[in-house]
């Protein structure tokens, strides 16, 4: 059967796609280039605080290597990048705008990243974040969902907060769904589940090529979609799935 291609109620809170690159550039003349290629005259800039530690002692740790430095915010609080000297994150917060439009602005990202400032991209992530309650998507609670956690022969109740990680061809899929409990900050008043499902290239995934990108791309919402459905009972998919 089809997978839907989306749901009448999205539970989607936010989707962003995350570049990882290397260039031979100067940290300030990449961040230049980057924030000239996206166009954010009419954002609101925040500096975040990672920016305080020197570039040479983040580079050399990898848990700082490719953390953001600035934010840019739309007017509207639904679009945001987020941007250090080695990696580029776009977000689409809020409100999803659809595959169809956003894929357009991972795209346009990907492009700017590989020819303005002519970088090796190592790893590309599109990660979706969902928020899920029984008014809209029909989860009473953790427990409609397709999990279970068994133990020595005992099925495990909520609350709960299940990761696995799945591999094909190049490509890692990382799935974390959970009970509310589990989730900083807490969720809306009514929240059934949090699912975040993070996909990425794996170390052999290094291009310089833009349009390797963009059919990544393509590949990967295919993965989350099905693991994101995997989660759904029937019951819910029936009522809330639209099919082309």
């Amino acid at each position: 059967m089809p997978l839907p291609s989306k749901l009448k109620e999205d539970c989607i809170v936010e989707a962003l796609l995350e570049l990882r690159f290397q260039s031979n550039e100067l940290p300030e003349v990449i961040m230049a280039k980057i924030v000239d290629g996206l166009g954010v005259e009419n954002f609101s800039r925040q500096q975040l605080p990672i920016a305080d530690v020197p570039w040479t002692i983040r580079q050399q740790d990898p848990n700082l290597k490719h953390q953001p430095t600035v934010v840019f915010i739309s007017e509207n609080n639904k679009v945001q990048f987020k941007v250090g000297p080695s990696v580029l994150s776009v977000h689409n917060v809020g409100e999803y705008a659809g595959w169809e439009n956003i894929s357009k602005v991972f795209a346009d990202a990907a492009k700017l990243v590989c020819t303005k400032i002519q970088s090796k991209i190592e790893r590309c992530g599109l990660r979706y974040v969902n928020i899920v309650n029984p008014q809209q998507h029909y989860i009473e609670n953790f427990s409609d969902l397709n999990v279970s956690v068994v133990i020595n022969g005992n099925t495990q109740n909520p609350p709960l907060n299940v990761n696995y990680m799945l591999r094909s061809d190049g490509t890692a899929v990382v799935v974390r769904a959970c009970s509310p409990e589990f989730v900083t900050p807490r969720l809306p008043e009514g929240s059934t589940a949090f699912i975040d499902i993070d996909v990425s290239t794996t170390d052999n995934g290094h291009t310089e090529n833009s349009e390797t990108v963009v059919k990544w791309l393509e590949t990967a919402h295919d993965f989350e979609k099905k693991e994101f459905f995997k989660l759904l009972p029937a019951a819910a998919i029936e009522k809330l799935a639209v099919y082309d």
